[in-house]
């Protein structure tokens, strides 16, 4: 046998052994294939090409699955608008347009809303311009505020970021399907959905609450069709009222959350952005224009969807892969809390769906200054879900946090506290969620200062203490009022919460 010969022999030899051992191995769809892979269920299978009859009803419940979670994530910001309107209108009372709320001694632990603060005098609604048209909202000098659509995509700011430009004025508030002419003298804001929320935060001057008061009492609200005679205001002190403003228990991981998503899409008119998703959820019994009467089947799958959809966004919020999400890279554990450089989540190749719902799963609301650097003007937040050594913040343990000398703000700054399940202010017996510079804490020699987060009081700094839940984990938002040059340049830098003590 020659060598070209031998060779050949060889070859074919290997290669007749390497089918064999390729007949022999378990099937590409299999786990066994590549440890790594996440498998196909064993129970979806091609017999000839054609999937088994037993595969087909397996396969459609898995595409209904699978197409209500990636809904579920996808319409985070539209459901918690959705369950804002219930909570504010059956909850709160608030059900016409010049019902305004206002937390005149501060918002609490009583309403659950994501991430709102005790160190302001908020006042919001939301309003449906199905129902009303377009409305008036006058506005006085020393408010900021914003507007805001379904999707909670900032529609105009109010005040020294808005058009009136800290002087008042007033904004008319048109709906999508408005046709005729828009008369003068007021700041127009076109809206791409019917419901719409409005929110306004009065100026605490030196900790005094009556000037931010008695400006949100001189706000009017009405429609337009009655500028001639508008109805009187009516104001309602919200402080301390129990209400639940955010998607939890069975309108977070139930049916409920569809229900409220069939709610919004029967209102709404359809934008050329969503229709991708609205066919997804065509397939599961919800259609604009059509009765949503989920069988039993498929309340299964939706309620297993939800329940899955929520721990995902969960998981999307507080461990986002966004590369640039750490606010001091290498200094610290804080986090940015806008994972975008594109206003809206609008990246000019597509909208980036993690980003939106990692901030409407912990927050609620977002304006244009938000995403604009305005030195001494508007606010800026960072977040602290971990401690310095990259554990979650739970409540069990005892915390320090130093805040170095001269914090950059031209107003204030404040330190809230939240619970991680209910993203709201944590509730404690020591009725308090929060620290801020209006209060009088206890400072270091270099003019820094140490606040704590632990079960119980630190002996000598309650001063400077909030209290925590063990069982419960929480986290952290600094926010700055009027932020100066050092916030945006990063000089100043928050360094990482750390645990100390024995638990």
């Amino acid at each position: 046998m020659t060598a070209k010969s031998l060779l050949v022999t060889i070859v074919t030899l290997s290669t007749l052994l390497w089918v064999s051992c390729k007949n022999d191995s378990p099937s590409p769809t299999g786990a066994e294939k590549d440890s790594t892979a996440i498998p196909v269920p064993s129970d979806l299978k091609l017999e000839g090409g054609y999937p088994t009859k037993e595969t087909i009803e397996k396969a459609y419940d898995e595409l209904d699955y699978q197409r209500a979670v990636q809904t579920y994530i996808w319409a985070t910001p539209a459901v918690e608008m959705e369950v804002l309107t219930e909570g504010l209108s059956n909850g709160l009372g608030l059900s016409s347009p010049n019902s305004v709320g206002i937390f005149e001694h501060f918002l609490d632990a009583n309403t659950i809303l994501a991430t709102g603060n005790g160190q302001s005098i908020y006042s919001f609604n939301n309003i449906d311009l199905s129902r009303t048209g377009p409305v008036i909202l006058e506005i006085p000098p020393a408010i900021l505020g914003f507007i805001m659509t379904l999707w909670q995509q900032p529609l105009s700011d109010l005040g020294p970021l808005g058009p009136d430009k800290a002087k008042g004025g007033k904004y008319l508030l048109v709906p999508p399907d408005y046709k005729d002419p828009v008369p003068t003298g007021y700041f127009v804001v076109r809206s791409d959905t019917y419901l719409i929320n409005w929110i306004v935060r009065g100026f605490v001057k030196e900790g005094k609450t009556e000037p931010a008061i008695r400006s949100i009492h001189s706000m009017r609200i009405y429609r337009l069709a009655d500028k001639a005679n508008p109805p009187e205001m009516n104001f309602s002190d919200l402080s301390g009222k129990k209400a639940v403003l955010i998607p939890l228990g069975d309108n977070l991981n139930g049916l409920g959350y569809f229900e409220k998503l069939n709610r919004a899409i029967q209102r709404e008119p359809i934008r050329i952005q969503d229709k991708q998703f609205l066919g997804m959820l065509a397939t599961l019994g919800i259609e604009k224009g059509k009765p949503f009467n989920p069988d039993e089947r498929t309340k299964r799958i939706l309620t297993r969807a939800a329940e899955t959809g929520a721990i995902l966004t969960a998981t999307i919020s507080f461990d986002n892969r966004y590369p640039k999400k750490l606010r001091w890279p290498g200094y610290s554990n804080w986090e940015e809390l806008l994972l975008t450089e594109h206003p809206n989540f609008v990246n000019p190749n597509y909208e980036e769906l993690d980003s939106r719902a990692a901030l409407y799963y912990q927050a609620a609301g977002a304006s244009n200054s938000i995403f604009l650097d305005v030195i001494g003007a508007g606010s800026k937040y960072a977040g602290a879900f971990r401690d310095k050594d990259g554990n979650w913040l739970q409540g069990a343990g005892n915390y320090k946090l130093t805040i170095p000398a001269n914090p950059p703000v031209k107003d204030f700054w404040s330190v809230t506290v939240y619970d991680a399940e209910t993203r709201s202010m944590i509730a404690n017996d020591q009725k308090l969620s929060g620290r801020d510079s209006y209060q009088n804490l206890k400072k270091n020699p270099d003019n820094s200062i140490d606040l704590y987060f632990a079960p119980t009081a630190p002996p000598g700094n309650e001063s400077n203490w909030v209290q925590t839940i063990p069982g419960k984990g929480f986290f952290l938002y600094f926010r700055w009022y009027g932020p100066l040059q050092p916030y945006f340049d990063k000089s100043w830098k928050l360094p990482d919460v750390e645990r100390s003590g024995n638990r």
